[in-house]
């Protein structure tokens, strides 16, 4: 086959696709027991012998785990070969699982469990963080980013189902068994493709690069910052989001339905991002999506009770998961590019970590002092900071020269 520079081989569309499975595949296992975490509760809550707060201790060691690894990538990323450390870890997480599942099978310890957890979540946040790195480094960032936030939600609509149903027979076992599944998935993605093999020592508007490292810090903790603070509100209001519910009025069966709706219809979020982020402007996203989301809040929060309480309440959750998509893609983006050495694009991670570990502490906190309308109040004022935050970054010149880089390449 006969090319010269300005065409492209037949197979290149292709050859490209391949590349990029392993990478979203990989990012999906990493990101899976936080996505699926509720039905994991729940599972846990329905077949084991475990008491809440012991429940809750496990699922806490994952996340700390995962935090861990996270934080700390810009330290041993540089140390690694990508392709064989994915290849290692997620065969150990493959191993770690299948112990998991003989340890809840035979209702050892729970703290064999609790170790077993954090050890899943140092091995899930190694294989997260390589993920997102990598994608960092690709020249179509921002696009990535959409795709991988829409193939979590697909992996979070059919794990919520699996896990329901196939728990009804094998009970705790169905988690490890449907996390196992994917781990070798993305195995064979791993092999075929050539994701993690070809590093990309992209270093983005080389000619523009940040005047100082001081900078460059501050614009990284700005962002880390409004991630955290965006995730807070997730943690908080999403963790109660049932019982806000039930106080409304609403079952418990009718709350689920309506989250499992919302939780599948977010897909379109995600979907249409790059196009709304194009029409719109990021900055102006940022700040319609944090104003119909404050919307979403208030309509939670003062619902009259009545007919139309299950409509409203349905309409603002929905709503509210939808827009939650369309603005996650632009916050790892901006994080990613305001890092021109892409050391530390896994940040983001350990932002989405933090904030759903402190957001259910400052649940309780609020709620102990004046239900669950201050809880709401708060939250509104906590998305508005980091909107600001994020806003501010999206105006930087130099930033704006990253995203213009980022369009006239998925325009070519």
């Amino acid at each position: 086959m006969i090319t010269n520079r300005y065409s492209l081989p037949s197979f290149y569309i292709n050859s490209k696709v391949l590349n990029y499975l392993p990478l979203l595949f990989a990012a999906i296992v990493g990101a899976g027991s936080s996505l699926l975490m509720p039905s994991v509760i729940g599972a846990y809550v329905n077949f084991s012998h475990l008491t809440p707060s012991q429940i809750g201790v496990m699922t806490s060691s994952e996340m700390l785990g995962i935090l861990i690894t996270s934080a700390s990538s810009f330290l041993w990323l540089k140390l690694i070969n990508y392709h064989k450390t994915v290849l290692v870890v997620l065969t150990l997480l493959l191993i770690t699982n299948s112990l998991n599942m003989l340890f809840v099978i035979a209702n050892w310890s729970a703290y064999a469990l609790f170790v077993l957890r954090f050890i899943a979540g140092l091995e899930t946040g190694i294989i997260y963080a390589i993920a997102v790195v990598v994608i960092g480094q690709q020249k179509n960032t921002e696009r990535l980013f959409s795709s991988l936030v829409s193939c979590q939600i697909v992996y979070g609509s059919i794990g919520f189902s699996c896990i329901t149903a196939l728990s009804q027979y094998l009970g705790l076992a169905s988690i490890y068994i449907f996390f196992n599944i994917f781990i070798m998935l993305a195995l064979s993605a791993c092999f075929l493709g050539n994701g993690f093999r070809q590093i990309h020592h992209v270093v983005s508007i080389q000619s523009q690069t940040l005047s100082s490292n001081t900078e460059k810090n501050f614009l990284l903790l700005k962002v880390v910052l409004a991630i955290a603070l965006y995730y807070v509100v997730q943690g908080s209001v999403w963790a109660y989001i049932e019982p806000i519910g039930i106080s409304l009025g609403l079952s418990s069966i009718q709350i689920g339905g309506i989250l499992s709706v919302g939780f599948t219809l977010s897909f379109i979020g995600s979907l249409c991002s790059l196009n709304v982020y194009r029409k719109m402007g990021r900055s102006s996203t940022v700040w319609v999506t944090i104003c119909l989301q404050i919307i979403c809040l208030l309509t939670i929060s003062y619902a009259p009770t009545g007919l139309w309480t299950a409509y409203l309440f349905a309409v603002a959750t929905i709503v509210y998961q939808v827009l939650w998509s369309l603005i996650v893609p632009l916050m790892m983006a901006l994080l990613c590019l305001s890092d021109n050495t892409k050391q530390y694009s896994a940040w983001s991670i350990s932002a989405f970590k933090i904030g759903l570990i402190v957001g259910p502490l400052f649940a309780v906190a609020l709620i102990s002092l004046s239900g669950y309308e201050i809880l709401i109040n708060v939250s509104c004022i906590v998305l508005v900071i980091s909107g600001l935050l994020l806003s501010n970054t999206l105006n930087k010149p130099l930033i704006k020269a990253a995203f213009q880089k980022q369009i006239d390449y998925q325009s070519v």
